[in-house]
């Protein structure tokens, strides 16, 4: 099973989405800072100026340290 990890770093905040595929984690993840952006009075689209965006894979039954996965377990 994979899974996919999309995160957000910004100044203040870090954000983590979940989905099946690539572009359901990207997805999900924008759904999040949007209503971010609507809690704060944000511009909707504040994050694509501001945000680190990055998607990692991940497979069950596997060990990973440092946003990698350890060999040899």
């Amino acid at each position: 099973m994979k899974i996919y990890l999309a995160n957000a770093e910004s100044r203040n905040f870090s954000f983590q989405a979940i989905g099946s595929t690539y572009n359901e984690a990207i997805g999900q993840l924008h759904k999040g800072l949007r209503a971010h952006a609507e809690q704060y009075n944000l511009d909707p689209k504040w994050f694509e100026q501001w945000a680190d965006i990055w998607v990692e894979m991940l497979e069950g039954g596997k060990v990973y340290r440092d946003r990698g996965e350890m060999k040899n377990v």
